[in-house]
């Protein structure tokens, strides 16, 4: 029986009624009763688990709902192209929903329940690379320590002048003069899609392994420390504003937040944080590291969250539903996701073709007209999507860009202009 969980948190507001869809293949799948008897067991741990979340009538509280979870697995034949199963299809996606399909998995879930880290922890679960009734993982996730307070105080009580720190790195790394006027970090409330837009598409690309060792070589030789996330977020803006995508030049990047919480903690709801840091088109990666690398340290994705928290709760107050209509964006916004961080999980997955293995995921874009851009090293390749609008962006100019960038991204980040 359903059971009514907590409520609602705000982190996971600001996401809710979104869905996130990932594909990971080809893996060696378990049967479907399997996978059922995988994901019963660690359900039945309540809750704390997550996967078996959806909001209740209201969007107030979570309802823990087992048995929806488990009728909403299906299996269907193996496309020709896999990437096909990225296609949004608009139906329910809460709790998650799952489809097995030949060597691939596929899950739609509602962004409001968590992150890349719960989507990754529910792909082992599923998969069967760690045991539902793991104790670690148990434990680590049914701790109450882990809120956006707890790592404030770990990290500005620890030491108060750090908020020096994080107004230095805001007002470093603040929009040019000639730019608009705009709150750092300031986010958005979720925002109402413009009338008459479909599903957002996603295009997708992957540089192969030479291609990789030389970026890495590149950047050794050139702007040794730089990291590789960096560099990709540098390359795939430049290439954009090369395809003819006029870019905005403030870009959003992910912090996960569970860097500041207590060893062993790892909570499952959405606890990442996205700070806004200029691209300056791409052209200094080795600023744009150290941009993020001094807000890090700083403490400033946590006052981030908090803002944009703050922000959501307000425009629920004006709201009914919690979201206000909002003009499109004069320039494209980025934001960028990576996993790399999150690799070992990565190398768990029972993988059985390593030269075409895939973890690509895709989520309608929080402004209409923005890209989300997702990276994730498999095998010594690196993935690339992009999710969009078709209607508002070409797909063949994106996917020139993406190309672009996987073939030659040592010639994308040093070619002139």
């Amino acid at each position: 029986m359903p059971v009514t969980g907590p409520r609602i948190g705000l982190s996971d507001r600001i996401h809710l009624g979104e869905s996130a869809t990932a594909l990971i293949g080809p893996v060696d799948l378990p049967d479907l009763e399997t996978v059922r008897r995988n994901l019963d067991a660690f359900a039945s741990f309540g809750p704390a688990t997550r996967i078996a979340l959806r909001p209740d009538p209201d969007g107030r509280r979570w309802i823990h709902d087992p048995r929806r979870l488990l009728d909403t697995i299906e299996v269907v034949d193996e496309p020709a192209d896999p990437l096909d199963l990225l296609v949004p299809d608009g139906r329910p996606n809460a709790p998650m929903r799952i489809t097995l399909a030949g060597r691939y998995l596929r899950t739609d879930h509602e962004h409001g329940v968590g992150e890349i880290r719960f989507g990754l922890l529910a792909h082992q679960i599923i998969t069967g690379a760690v045991s539902p009734q793991d104790p670690v993982m148990l434990a680590q996730i049914s701790r109450r320590w882990d809120g956006l307070a707890t790592a404030g105080l770990r990290v500005f009580g620890s030491r108060p002048t750090r908020v020096f720190d994080v107004l230095r790195s805001m007002r470093e790394t603040k929009r040019t003069p000639a730019g608009p006027e705009f709150p750092i970090d300031a986010g958005a409330p979720a925002t109402t899609p413009p009338p008459n837009l479909g599903p957002h598409t996603v295009a997708v690309a992957a540089m192969p392994a030479d291609a990789l060792g030389d970026l890495r070589a590149w950047r050794d030789a050139t702007l040794p420390g730089t990291s590789l996330f960096a560099l990709v977020v540098s390359g795939l803006t430049r290439a954009l504003v090369r395809a003819g995508i006029t870019v905005d030049d403030v870009g959003t990047l992910p912090v996960d937040l569970r860097r500041y919480l207590p060893r062993g903690t790892n909570p499952l709801a959405n606890f990442v944080s996205g700070i806004q840091l200029p691209l300056r088109d791409g052209n200094d990666p080795a600023r744009l590291h150290d941009d993020l690398t001094a807000a890090v340290a700083s403490g400033r994705p946590i006052v981030s969250l908090a803002r944009v928290t703050a922000l959501s709760r307000a425009a629920q107050l004006l709201s009914p539903d919690g979201r206000h209509a909002t003009m499109l964006p004069p320039k494209t916004p980025l934001v960028f996701t990576g996993i790399q961080a999150h690799q070992q999980l990565m190398d768990s997955f029972p993988w059985i073709d390593r030269d075409n293995s895939v973890y690509v995921t895709g989520t309608r874009p929080a402004v209409p007209n923005g890209i989300t851009l997702q990276s994730a090293t498999i095998h010594d390749r690196l993935l690339i999507s992009a999710s969009f609008q078709p209607e508002l962006h070409s797909p063949e100019r994106i996917r020139e860009a993406l190309t672009a960038f996987a073939t030659d991204p040592a010639g994308v980040l040093h070619r002139p202009g």
